[in-house]
């Protein structure tokens, strides 16, 4: 199984219909301003998939919530763009030697 395939089957596994959905719609029209990509993410449960299970989320490990993520960047970025809770932070290698403080440096520097 290619790495893709196994994305869009965890995808599938944990927000059924999604990508099928956003993979019918044309990318153009994704691109759009108030497209349907977004409310699509959040009717299938996208927004709960890294909340644990204890708090009514769906509660997947972090591999997994990567191939969801490479699974809807496949067929719909625009989605996975305005879906992204880090979309603001840029990490680059620690130049200090605590990595803590690197990043902390580079979230204050990309969101002030």
């Amino acid at each position: 199984m290619h790495a893709l395939d196994e994305a869009r089957t965890v995808c599938e596994k944990y927000l059924p219909g999604l990508y099928a959905e956003l993979a019918s719609m044309p990318m153009l029209e994704l691109e759009k301003p108030g497209n349907p990509g977004l409310e699509l993410f959040h009717k299938h449960g996208g927004p709960a998939l890294v909340i644990p299970k204890k708090y009514a989320g769906l509660g997947v490990s972090s591999m997994e919530a990567v191939q969801v993520v490479r699974a809807i960047g496949s067929c719909a970025p625009p989605v996975l763009v305005a879906a992204s809770p880090c979309r603001c932070v840029s990490f680059h290698p620690p130049s200090r030697s605590s990595t803590k403080a690197a990043l902390v440096d580079n979230v204050a520097g990309e969101v002030f």
